[in-house]
């Protein structure tokens, strides 16, 4: 299989109902509109369903208010930020998803790079509100900067965010939920949905 199942299979009959199932996916429906919250390669999977959700007839029934992309898990080929210098967890995260999706693009597919020739624009991204939640230490932070990034200067038509939290490593918040920079996060998030 040429792409992994969780990026297209089902993905249209998941969101006729409330889910809190498959991988984590935690979405909220309510008279056709949405919020939608996602860890790592949930956050990768809310970015595709986004831009698919723009142009399908499911788009005409749901309306996607806001996506919380916390530790997005963005990648490609070229190292950038810290994925220079840190050789170890580039090639880790290089063969996860070379394992994951073995795919002739390797890690320049569009299914994990955003930004790689063939990727749809930013600027269809079906949602109103976006914040992106970045760690300090986290391989993918860079990833996820860029992300945002290139989203604002997309000419999509919504608001972005971007919260990183200092001195801490990939779903710390999962490890050590009481932490302050935990808790911190979780304020900063509770914020940003309430203001949808």
């Amino acid at each position: 299989m040429r792409t992994p199942g969780l990026h297209f299979s089902g993905w249209l009959p998941m969101l006729r109902k409330t889910v809190e199932a498959r991988h984590g996916l935690r979405i909220t429906l309510t008279l056709g509109e949405c919020s939608w919250q996602e860890i790592a390669v949930g956050a990768n999977v809310a970015h595709h369903f986004a831009l698919k959700l723009k142009d399908c007839e499911l788009g005409q029934q749901i309306k996607i208010q806001a996506i919380a992309m916390i530790f997005p898990y963005f990648w490609g080929k070229d190292p950038i930020g810290v994925e220079v210098t840190d050789e170890a967890r580039k090639s880790m995260v290089d063969n996860w998803w070379l394992l994951v999706c073995p795919s002739e693009k390797g890690c320049d597919d569009p299914l994990i790079n955003p930004f790689t020739d063939g990727s749809p624009s930013l600027e269809s991204l079906a949602c109103k509100k976006l914040l992106v939640i970045v760690a300090e230490n986290d391989i993918l932070r860079d990833r996820g900067r860029l992300y945002y990034e290139k989203l604002v200067k997309s000419g999509w038509q919504g608001t972005a965010k971007i919260m990183e939290i200092s001195g801490e490593d990939h779903v710390f918040h999962i490890h050590n939920p009481d932490c302050e920079n935990a808790k911190t996060m979780f304020k900063g998030l509770a914020s940003f949905i309430n203001q949808t």
